[in-house]
């Protein structure tokens, strides 16, 4: 709930996905990504789940795990899309240069 939880009380309207996709998910990322495994029917699961949260009226997508984006590069889903990893990796750098956070 830690994304969840700051993009609610800043406003935000939050959608998870259903149980099975979330176990799909998990699944993917521990027996697949993980381990170096890339696969194209993965990668297909990940976008049908992208579409029906699109069709349940979602405005984006957070990539919220650092091995997702093996699977969705950015702007690879019809939605917009935050990769976590790569924010970290810019929130860093502003930090290091004495730039205020985006």
């Amino acid at each position: 709930d830690f994304l969840p939880s700051i993009l609610r009380a800043r406003g935000l309207k939050v959608s998870i996905p259903n149980l099975e996709d979330r176990d799909f998910v998990h699944l993917s990322i521990f027996e697949e990504l993980c381990r170096g495994l890339v696969r194209e029917r993965t990668r297909a699961r990940f976008l049908e789940i992208v579409e029906a949260g699109a069709r349940a009226g979602v405005d984006s997508v957070i990539l919220g795990c650092t091995e997702i984006s093996m699977l969705i590069a950015p702007g690879g889903a019809r939605l917009p899309d935050y990769d976590t990893a790569q924010l970290h990796a810019m929130a860093i750098v502003d930090f290091m240069l004495g730039a205020e956070t985006r």
